[in-house]
């Protein structure tokens, strides 16, 4: 492929996720995944069909872990909780309290540092979901 065609598949990809109000984490996994899969893998059509393919699994996935912190660990993944450390304590003998967005971010951490250690969940919904259950059970 030339360096034309590769300009002109990431100009569409950039619009697309300017388009979707896409976070820039998102969108640097969702490349990174294309540019495995073109370097491993043959890619016959369009190549933007198989970045749109894998985006729509990490968008599904992640719509799945809202929903289930939110189950398991309850009320706003973006509140902080009120039982955090009082900076004139002393700590040196207490546990450290993690919020929920400190609990959301590592949990969804481990999801991906999984999903980088096995990297055929990549296109696979269900064995993304299943690696997603499993970043819960290591927790737990």
């Amino acid at each position: 492929m030339s360096n034309k065609d590769d300009e002109s598949i990431e100009m569409i990809y950039s619009k697309s996720c300017l388009d979707l109000n896409m976070d820039m984490e998102t969108k640097l996994d969702a490349w990174r995944s294309y540019e495995h899969i073109r370097k491993h893998y043959v890619l016959e059509g369009d190549q933007l069909h198989c970045v749109e393919h894998v985006f729509n699994i990490s968008s599904i996935i992640f719509e799945k872990y809202r929903k289930i912190f939110i189950e398991i660990f309850g009320g706003n993944q973006y509140k902080r909780t009120s039982n955090q450390i009082n900076p004139k304590l002393n700590t040196k003998n207490k546990l450290n309290k993690c919020s929920h967005q400190d609990l959301y971010s590592l949990l969804w951490t481990i999801y991906a540092l999984a999903k980088t250690i096995y990297p055929l969940t990549i296109n696979d919904l269900i064995a993304s979901f299943h690696l997603l259950i499993s970043s819960f059970f290591f927790y737990l």
